[in-house]
């Protein structure tokens, strides 16, 4: 399952993104001013850190390789669907982020 849920939500992450960059010209207000839908392009890493260039690229594979380690080596006995849907939601966001920032 981990190896089918990992490219299905790489793949969502793409399409999501392209369709957003797509329709989302101008600001969509749900909820007043409260909840609005905004596109908003991060080219930093996580929390808008400022790291930049072949640094964001080294940190973005070493996370990934990380949490794909630490996955078979310590929750994959568990066969909690749960874990595995969340590493698999996790992984599938930074392989693409990760795809994105080297090409």
């Amino acid at each position: 399952m981990f190896f089918i849920l990992v490219p299905l939500f790489a793949v969502l992450d793409l399409a999501s993104k392209y369709l957003f960059s797509i329709f989302l010209k101008q600001d969509i207000y749900l909820i007043w001013d409260f909840v609005v839908l905004k596109l908003i392009k991060n080219p930093w890493i996580a929390f808008s850190m400022p790291i930049t260039g072949l640094f964001l690229k080294i940190i973005t594979v070493v996370i990934v390789c990380f949490l794909t380690y630490y996955f078979f080596k310590f929750e994959k006995k568990n066969k909690n669907n749960i874990i595995i849907l969340t590493y698999s939601l996790i992984l599938g966001w930074a392989i693409w982020n990760g795809i994105e920032r080297i090409f």
